[in-house]
C-alpha cells in the first residue's frame, strides 16, 4: 500500500514540474502572427506617367461680314461679299482690292443693265483663271448684283479674274450663267448714274478679310505671284 502511494506521489510531482516548465516556456516561442505595427512599410506608389494630349488643330477663324466701298465720281457704292456662297471669288476680289488693282480704273463696259471694268487701262491681265461659283440664292432677278465675267459663253467656262460688273436692272436670263459674288447694299442710285469711262477713284475693304485669306492662302500666293509679273 505504501509502495502504491509512493508511485502516485512521484507521478503527481512529475506532472506538476512539467506544467511549470510549459508555463515558463510559452513566452519564448515565436509567434505565427506578426504583431501589429512591426510590418515592413509599403513601397510608395509608382508615379503616373500621363500621356500628353494630342495637338489639336487651331479652329478655323470665322469670317464676319465683309464689304467693299467703291468710290467713283458719281458717288459711293457699297457692296457686301457673299463669302458663304462664293468664297473663292470673294477672296480673289478682296485680294485685288488690297493690291489697289482697281484704283484709277474706268467703267469701260456700260449698258442699260451693267457697269463693268477690266481694271486700269494698259494693266497686264493675269493669266490665272477661276472656276465659277453659283448659288440658287444669288440670281439676277433684280438689280444690285455684283458678278464676274467669263472667258467665253457657257456656265462652266472659267471666270476672268479681274473683270467684274454691277447690275442696275434685273436680267433673269443670266441666272446661273454668270457667277455673282456680292450684292449692292448702298448706292444703287449711284451705280445707275455711273457714266461710260467714268473713273473709279478707289476701292477699299470694310471688315476683316484675314479668315478668308487664311482659307485660300495657297491660291492667294499663286494669284499674287502672277500679278507681280505685271
Amino acid at each position: 500500500m505504501r509502495a502504491l502511494d509512493g508511485i502516485l506521489f512521484r507521478l503527481l510531482a512529475v506532472s506538476a514540474i512539467g506544467a511549470c516548465l510549459f508555463v515558463l516556456g510559452c513566452g519564448d516561442a515565436p509567434s505565427a502572427v506578426e504583431p501589429r505595427g512591426t510590418s515592413a512599410p509599403a513601397p510608395p506608389p509608382l508615379e503616373k506617367t500621363e500621356k500628353p494630349l494630342p495637338a489639336q488643330a487651331s479652329p478655323a477663324l470665322e469670317q464676319g461680314d465683309l464689304f467693299a466701298i467703291i468710290e467713283t465720281a458719281s458717288g459711293r457704292v457699297k457692296i457686301k461679299f457673299e463669302v458663304t456662297r462664293a468664297p473663292r471669288l470673294c477672296a480673289n476680289f478682296a485680294n485685288l482690292v488690297e493690291r489697289k488693282y482697281y484704283d484709277g480704273a474706268r467703267w469701260t463696259g456700260h449698258t442699260f443693265v451693267v457697269r463693268q471694268t477690266n481694271g486700269v487701262d494698259g494693266a497686264r491681265v493675269p493669266s490665272y483663271s477661276l472656276r465659277p461659283e453659283y448659288s440658287k440664292d444669288l440670281l439676277f432677278n433684280e438689280g444690285g448684283m455684283v458678278g464676274m465675267a467669263k472667258v467665253a459663253d457657257g456656265a462652266n467656262q472659267s471666270v476672268r479674274p479681274t473683270t467684274f460688273f454691277l447690275t442696275v436692272k434685273a436680267q433673269e436670263r443670266w441666272n446661273l450663267d454668270f457667277p455673282i459674288f456680292a450684292t449692292i447694299v448702298e448706292g444703287i442710285t449711284v451705280a445707275k448714274n455711273i457714266t461710260k469711262d467714268e473713273q473709279i477713284t478707289s476701292i477699299r475693304l470694310e471688315g476683316d478679310p484675314a479668315p478668308l485669306f487664311a482659307r485660300f492662302a495657297k491660291d492667294r500666293i499663286a494669284w499674287n505671284a502672277d500679278l507681280d509679273r505685271r
